[in-house]
């Protein structure tokens, strides 16, 4: 699936989880559909955030102290 359809299809299911009650089992179908559609993008995500607190802590060790 190319990254248009899929956010496509990401579109409609946010709009289909909205319209559902948390906790029942087509709410958890919609939900999990969701997070394993965009686990790409999650996984892309989370590297970045990694590297960009490792930048952080690499460069907080090296600034000088007042």
């Amino acid at each position: 699936m190319g990254p248009v359809d899929a956010r496509a299809l990401s579109k409609t299911l946010f709009e289909r989880l909205e319209s559902l009650e948390e906790g029942t089992l087509e709410y958890s179908y919609v939900r999990n559909t969701l997070v394993e559609l965009n686990l790409a993008l999650v996984k892309f995500a989370a590297s970045g955030s990694a590297r960009a607190a490792s930048r952080w802590r690499t460069s907080s060790r090296s600034a000088p102290s007042a």
